[in-house]
């Protein structure tokens, strides 16, 4: 059966269904969905070449889990691992299709309590899916580097310091007085209640992005110069023969 006749089939039996049959279908089919689509791009881009522990290349083929994912054997430490060790699922109960529609929710950056309700997981788990994509994130994003003949463009902005979230279960102090909802800081333009964030692009189109922390960003925006954390990792980040676009510091200045 082909994608038409498949599309065309299924608009018929959604025809024969009930209102509240039908949304189920709905339901059902968008969560079929999503698994396929998970399995594709996992499929393409997801190839196992080493071990994710120690990064070792010595590793062959070692059965299926009852899942139906392929392990592999690292010969290395003699430990099992499949394509998913290390990685979203690596620990993760939930099916597949509920990460994908947590990822359309994280695309659209929506609050934790729709992202919760959408998905049919409770607040807390949506909070530490969330934490899991940004460490994922992060971890597989390429490195801020510039080489020789390369330039950057590097510029701040500053957000306001928050402490949101529920500490009354914990020793948490606030260090300041509590700003209510819809109240904005106190002071204006640059202080200490703003956070410094280091933003920058590179020629070949990566990026960086980098929280400097309240103090150490006012004393880098009032004294000029790159930001420190930059000229600690010159020789990392960039190399000789590179060059540092960069503007004046501004409250409201921030790098796309």
């Amino acid at each position: 059966m082909d994608a038409d006749n498949l599309v065309i089939t299924l608009k018929k039996s959604l025809a024969k269904l009930s209102r509240t049959e039908r949304r189920r279908a709905v339901e059902l089919v968008g969560d079929v969905v999503r698994a396929a689509m998970f399995d594709d791009a996992a499929g393409d881009g997801y190839e196992v070449e080493r071990c994710p522990r120690c990064g070792s290349v010595a590793i062959v083929k070692k059965g299926k889990s009852r899942n139906g994912d392929r392990r592999y054997l690292c010969r290395g430490r003699g430990r099992t691992f499949s394509g998913s060790t290390g990685r979203v699922l690596g620990t993760s109960r939930l099916p597949r299709e509920t990460w994908m529609a947590y990822a359309e929710c994280f695309a659209l950056m929506l609050p934790l309590r729709e992202c919760a309700g959408r998905c049919g997981v409770c607040l807390k788990t949506a909070w530490t899916m969330r934490h899991r994509l940004i460490e994922c994130l992060k971890a597989y994003s390429p490195d801020f580097r510039v080489g020789r003949g390369g330039a950057c463009e590097l510029d701040q902005t500053y957000l306001p310091e928050s402490f949101k979230g529920n500490h009354s279960k914990g020793s948490f102090t606030l260090p300041r007085k509590a700003r209510h909802r819809g109240k904005q800081v106190r002071r204006r333009g640059l202080s200490r209640e703003q956070i410094c964030v280091m933003t920058g692009v590179s020629d070949s189109e990566r990026h960086l992005l980098r929280g400097l922390g309240a103090r150490r960003g006012l004393a880098q925006a009032r004294g000029g110069g790159p930001p420190r954390p930059y000229r600690r990792g010159r020789g990392r980040r960039h190399g000789q023969g590179g060059r540092i676009c960069r503007r004046a510091a501004r409250p409201e200045g921030c790098l796309a």
